[in-house]
């Protein structure tokens, strides 16, 4: 409902700004082609189809039983949804926890828990703006990106009673209806990127914007949007801010979220990311230089999480 608001008010508004809405939609329109086609729609439908595969349900349990205790989660069937966050990014891993939510396998805590964690661009996102950013910054960007929120993931916990379903449970349906839930997605999700694209070209030629204001304005409001205007500052704050935004997500982003995701508590998600945000833009800047960090913190993650079990063994005992 919120994404036909969104659009009805952007068609009263183009009355007044035909050429801005216009500009608008050939740009969502490549975003739609280049972007959100090959990265969401089919990455929907696979993660799907996957689902029905005995196979790989198979494997994706044994690797729930390997990463059941070093994530927290609630059973096995997590280890397809954090798969997924990592392939695909935003917003199907959301849609994964939805539905992992809806069929009983999770409690609504693990999937707010999973919801605050697992939410990343795509690694083709990534790697594309890290490039045109600089080359140097890949290998930090990229890193910092999964080690920060993977970490907070490993050391927090729903502190719900586990379900009794303990394993991914094999899909049934069928190729037409897989299609239509991803192009329904699609649609939602197309409908908030050209709301924030033309909104913030609207904004961007009413106060006729700096480069550099367009560029923090850009990134606030939607991620794709903000791939053209980019702002080159020096190497270390071009990584902080890149990091500090990919982290965030941007409004549209969260708005995409919200809607595949009704289980979420939005104030809580909210909080949780401008938090990782700062930390992680803190963490890039350590790790440009001290690459050692990165081994370091994984160090420390284990480490912590064997104290806190033996804590837990000796209270119990």
């Amino acid at each position: 409902m919120l994404n036909l608001f969104l659009i009805l008010l952007i068609l009263i508004l183009s009355v007044r700004n035909y050429d801005i809405i216009s500009s608008s939609i050939i740009q969502v329109l490549e975003i739609f082609v280049y972007i959100l086609v090959p990265s969401l729609f089919f990455m929907i439908i696979v993660s799907k189809l996957l689902k029905s595969n005995k196979l790989i349900i198979t494997s994706m349990n044994h690797l729930g039983k390997i990463l059941k205790p070093i994530f927290n989660f609630e059973n096995e069937s997590e280890a397809y949804i954090l798969l997924f966050s990592l392939i695909s990014g935003n917003p199907t891993s959301q849609i994964l926890i939805n539905s992992a939510y809806k069929s009983n396998e999770i409690s609504c805590a693990e999937a707010n828990r999973l919801s605050k964690y697992l939410c990343f661009s795509s690694p083709v996102y990534l790697y594309k703006t890290t490039m045109m950013l600089n080359p140097i910054a890949l290998a930090p960007i990229m890193l910092t990106t999964y080690i920060i929120p993977l970490s907070f993931l490993a050391l927090s916990s729903s502190n719900e009673k586990k379900n009794n379903t303990s394993q991914i449970k094999q899909a049934n349906e069928n190729l037409s209806d897989i299609i239509s839930d991803s192009a329904n997605s699609l649609f939602k999700i197309c409908s908030f990127v050209f709301f924030f694209t033309a909104l913030f070209n609207m904004l961007s030629h009413e106060l006729n914007l700096s480069s550099k204001s367009s560029f923090f304005l850009s990134n606030f409001l939607d991620l794709t949007v903000s791939i053209n205007h980019p702002y080159h500052f020096n190497i270390i704050i071009n990584m902080a801010l890149y990091i500090f935004f990919n982290t965030f997500l941007g409004l549209s982003i969260h708005l995409q979220i919200k809607s595949q995701a009704p289980h979420l508590k939005y104030k809580s998600f909210f909080i949780n990311r401008l938090i990782l945000s700062i930390i992680s833009s803190i963490f890039v800047v350590l790790a440009y230089k001290l690459p050692f960090i990165f081994p370091l913190t994984i160090i420390l993650v284990a480490l912590i999480k064997i104290i806190k079990r033996s804590r837990i063994k000796s209270t119990s005992t």
